[in-house]
C-alpha cells in the first residue's frame, strides 16, 4: 500500500467512527429524554390522583357544581405539588370545570432539549361526584 491509499484509508475510518459515536450519543440522549417524559407523566398522574384523594375528604355533596369547582381550585392551590413539577390551576370561564397543567421543572435533559414536560387535564366536579344536582340553581 502507499501513503496515500493509507491516509485516505484512516480518515474513511476515523469519519466513520465520528458518525457512529455522534448516533450513538443521539440514541442514549433520546432515551434518557423519554425515560424522563414517562417519570414526569407518572409524578403529574400521581399529583392528580392526590389531588382528587384530597378534594374527596373537604369536600362535601351538598355544594352545586359551581361552588364545588372554585372550592377545587382553592384546594389545588394551597396542596403541595411535586418538587419537580410545577402545577398550575385555572377554573374555566363557565365555572363548572377547571384545568390543571404541569410542566416539568429544572436542568433535566428533556427541559435542555426544548421538548419539556407539559400535561394538561380538565377536571369537573360533577364527573368526580363533588357536587350534587339537586343543589344546582335554575339559571
Amino acid at each position: 500500500m502507499h501513503l496515500v491509499e493509507v491516509m485516505v484509508a484512516g480518515s474513511v475510518f476515523l469519519g466513520a467512527s465520528c458518525s457512529s459515536l455522534q448516533i450513538w450519543a443521539a440514541s442514549g440522549n433520546s432515551a434518557q429524554q423519554w425515560i424522563e417524559r414517562r417519570q414526569a407523566l407518572e409524578r403529574s398522574e400521581q399529583d392528580r390522583l392526590l389531588l382528587e384523594a384530597h378534594w374527596r375528604r373537604s369536600l362535601t355533596a351538598a355544594l352545586d357544581c359551581n361552588q364545588a369547582a372554585a372550592s377545587m381550585a382553592s384546594l389545588a392551590q394551597q396542596a403541595a405539588a411535586d418538587s419537580t413539577l410545577q402545577r398550575s390551576v385555572q377554573l374555566n370561564p363557565d365555572g363548572r370545570s377547571l384545568s390543571l397543567e404541569w410542566r416539568s421543572v429544572g436542568n433535566s435533559v428533556s427541559n435542555s432539549g426544548g421538548s419539556g414536560f407539559e400535561r394538561t387535564r380538565l377536571v369537573a366536579p360533577a364527573g368526580l361526584g363533588l357536587c350534587s344536582p339537586a343543589a344546582e340553581v335554575p339559571a
